[in-house]
């Protein structure tokens, strides 16, 4: 691959350490966290991988990049135009805007919206006509994929009641089975996925 790449909102990421590692791409981990940007990295170093890490809010960052990416942010953002903006304007003619959000519809989102209220208004769902809107204003189309395992119970990091414990495992569980299987998109329910995701070609 050999492309730049920064993840925004980036610290700890398993996803840009794989990119790193595999795809033998340069890349930047952006987060405003201190203690975060020092524990990305140990991680980096314990694989023997390089990592340019900026301790920053991102809206601060420039440069460019051949893929921007953030993995559960925007649905930390009010509106979901700036963030968006931004990722287009860090990304090089020819390369990628990639994001991704967790599942807010379906079974398990109910679960979560009502067994923890407290945690679920810190996420603001963002619908696919907002986002493709979006892009739409700076001149650009987006595809939205669904993935992931199913979507059993989202906040299993969370303290919990034998029942609650048990749909952790079974998440777990779902995570393992799902490395060597489709997404629930592929089946036709997407509402079961445990992600929601966009791509753009910026041009």
């Amino acid at each position: 691959m050999g492309k730049s790449v920064v993840e925004l909102g980036g610290a700890m990421s398993n996803g840009l350490l794989a990119i790193a590692k595999w795809r033998g791409s340069e890349v930047v981990a952006v987060d405003y966290s201190p203690s975060a940007i020092e524990a990305t990295k140990r991680m980096f170093a314990h694989n023997n991988c390089q990592v340019n890490c900026i301790c920053s809010d991102f809206f601060k960052v420039e440069g460019k990049f051949d893929l921007v990416t953030h993995w559960g942010v925007l649905e930390h953002q009010v509106d979901p135009f700036p963030l968006i903006e931004l990722s287009v304007k860090l990304c090089n003619p020819g390369g990628y805007v990639m994001f991704s959000m967790p599942q807010m519809r379906g079974p398990a989102a109910w679960h979560w919206r009502h067994k923890y209220p407290e945690n679920w208004n810190h996420h603001i769902y963002h619908s696919d006509q907002s986002i493709r809107d979006s892009f739409v204003r700076l001149g650009l189309k987006c595809k939205r994929a669904f993935w992931g395992p199913p979507m059993i119970r989202i906040t299993g990091y969370e303290p919990t009641a034998p029942a609650d414990w048990m749909l952790s495992r079974l998440q777990f569980w779902a995570n393992q089975i799902d490395r060597f299987s489709f997404s629930p998109y592929h089946f036709g329910m997407p509402w079961f996925s445990m992600a929601r995701g966009f791509i753009a070609r910026v041009s």
